[in-house]
């Protein structure tokens, strides 16, 4: 009788809830910086210390913007905790001027954008 391997499944993304607080990030209020539990980022073939894509659908299509996991922890897995910094949350994920609030959104491996012009990525 063969024996099978399991090989640990790797997904390239997954759902998470947005939820956007204050002083919860390590060393400061640093916008680029967010907290994943540490077994959905692990899934997605990440660690702390590495990039994640954070994806918010937008009327327009998706809004990007790149995160580092600073911090991991153990609550719901799919929880990401991104710092409330107002300004920074409406340019880089496209969130209204009213509307600073907790979102649903994707957490992706893939942290550069493929097909892009030079003036696209700018």
């Amino acid at each position: 009788m063969e024996e099978c391997i399991k090989r640990k499944h790797i997904q390239d993304s997954f759902n998470a809830q947005i939820k956007l607080v204050n002083n919860r990030i390590p060393n400061g209020h640093i916008r680029e910086h967010c907290i994943a539990n540490l077994g959905q980022i692990n899934m997605i073939g990440r660690d702390r210390c590495q990039q994640v894509r954070i994806e918010r659908p937008t009327a327009n299509g998706t809004a990007l913007a790149l995160y580092t996991v600073v911090d991991v922890h153990d609550q719901e897995p799919d929880i990401v905790f991104l710092d409330k910094n107002e300004d920074d949350l409406r340019k880089r994920l496209e969130l209204e001027h009213s509307n600073v609030a907790d979102f649903t959104g994707k957490v992706n491996a893939q942290v550069t954008a493929v097909g892009l012009t030079d003036a696209e990525t700018e």
